[in-house]
């Protein structure tokens, strides 16, 4: 079971994404860091890869670097060298 903050129980249930779909885009989905975060995200990729993972095309969960989920959104229109930019290698751990 993934640790969901309050902003993120309160995001999933007004957008209607269940903690099932979470922890589906963290399993399945692309991976980008930021210094402040992880982003999972299901596109399309992922979508044609997988059919059962259409109904997920442009879900993004924001993890903390201790894979508490932040919060949760759907954008259909993201485009990977938005993030690319952002992009870092993960984090060393200490």
């Amino acid at each position: 079971m993934m640790v969901m903050s309050r902003h993120a129980q309160q995001r999933m249930q007004t957008r209607h994404i269940s903690a099932a779909d979470v922890e589906t885009v963290v399993r399945y989905g692309r991976t980008f860091y930021s210094r402040d975060a992880i982003i999972k995200v299901i596109g399309r990729r992922e979508a044609e890869h997988d059919r059962s993972l259409a109904r997920l095309d442009g879900l993004h969960v924001i993890l903390s670097h201790d894979n508490h989920v932040i919060t949760t959104y759907r954008n259909r229109n993201f485009r990977e060298r938005d993030f690319a930019k952002r992009r870092h290698h993960q984090p060393q751990q200490s």
